[in-house]
C-alpha cells in the first residue's frame, strides 16, 4: 500500500557513489528520512532538493492549467 512507512536517503545513494562517499556516510541516520512508499517510489534518483523542485514546478504547471 503507497501510504505504508518508508526509510528513504535524502542524497540518493546512486549520488553519494558517484560523489565517492563511503557507505557508511550513505547510511548514515542523518541521511535518512521516514516518508510514504508512494512518495519514495516518485522520488526516484532525486536527492530531496531536487525532489522539492519537482514537486514546486509540477504543482505549478498543474495550477497553471486551471
Amino acid at each position: 500500500h503507497g501510504d505504508f512507512p518508508s526509510i528513504d536517503h535524502k542524497i540518493s545513494a546512486l549520488k553519494g557513489f558517484q560523489n565517492q562517499w563511503p557507505p557508511a556516510r550513505i547510511c548514515e541516520l542523518e541521511n535518512m528520512v521516514v516518508t510514504k512508499k508512494r512518495i519514495n517510489s516518485s522520488k526516484q534518483q532525486r536527492d530531496s532538493d531536487e525532489f522539492k523542485i519537482y514537486l514546486e514546478t509540477k504543482n505549478k504547471l498543474l495550477n497553471d492549467q486551471k
